[in-house]
């Protein structure tokens, strides 16, 4: 469950002017899947900001 239902966060990302595409985060959580799916959150986050991926050692 969240705050709006799918459909209607569709409708609002479909409506606001600029608005990235609507990202899922899928988890078992409910709604604190965003808490717990970092990896999908990061992503989606550096999506939005057009941010490289951080390299999983350092050189």
């Amino acid at each position: 469950m969240s705050l709006f239902r799918l459909s209607q966060q569709e409708q609002i990302t479909a409506l606001a002017p600029g608005a990235h595409d609507l990202q899922i985060i899928h988890s078992l959580h409910g709604l604190d899947g965003f808490l717990v799916e970092s990896d999908q959150l990061g992503a989606n986050v550096r999506d939005a900001f057009g941010i490289c991926a951080w390299p999983e050692s350092p050189p």
